[in-house]
């Protein structure tokens, strides 16, 4: 006879499981945009400073054997007369551009020895951005799709969570299970099954 907490417990994780991880990504999107949202809105009040741009290239990276062009600009500045160097143009910058012109557009006001305004973390000066603004863009698909995976979590939670019940004849009526159901059903309920 199996074991009527190893039955339950299998349960969960088979039908609760994919569940949760859903969830768990939703919100994981739900929080990377929260905090690219953060660090630019702090980045509106960080000093400013001149550096230069000591390169800008558009490299081709495969992903799942599609191109891709990433943008990296590496840059230069100081503070309190201690260098430092970067390459984060903004938070949130997406940097992968499914098509090479596009991707050399985007570096193009970025020509190496070229003066830029650095704006930088005081606290931590070796944190900086070209850009204060976050790419909206991007901000707005981790947003949507995290919510996309919170609603399909809740959705198959509620689908599942509703499908056991019905399987086990519990309602809010109901004291224990109706006869007939399944083992799992009666765990914790303190009764034997029929």
């Amino acid at each position: 006879m199996p074991n009527l907490e190893m039955v339950f417990i299998r349960f969960v994780f088979v039908m609760l499981g994919p569940t949760l991880l859903a969830g768990s990504f939703g919100l994981g999107l739900w929080i990377m945009a929260a905090y690219i949202l953060r660090k630019s809105q702090q980045a509106q009040h960080w000093p400013e400073t001149m550096g230069r741009v000591l390169s800008a290239d558009v490299k081709e990276v495969i992903i799942k054997r599609q191109k891709h062009y990433q943008t990296v600009v590496c840059y230069e500045y100081f503070v309190q007369g201690q260098p430092y160097q970067s390459q984060r143009l903004s938070f949130g910058n997406a940097c992968r551009i499914s098509d090479r012109p596009t991707a050399q557009q985007a570096i193009r006001p970025f020509r190496p020895t070229m003066p830029v305004k650095v704006y930088y973390n005081p606290r931590k000066p070796q944190e900086a951005v070209l850009k204060r603004e976050s790419d909206r863009t991007l901000l707005w698909a981790l947003v949507g799709f995290g919510g996309v995976f919170l609603g399909m979590s809740l959705l198959i939670g509620t689908v599942v969570l509703s499908s056991a019940l019905e399987t086990c004849g519990l309602s809010p009526d109901s004291t224990a299970p109706r006869p007939g159901s399944p083992r799992w059903c009666y765990i914790n309920s303190g009764l034997v099954p029929k």
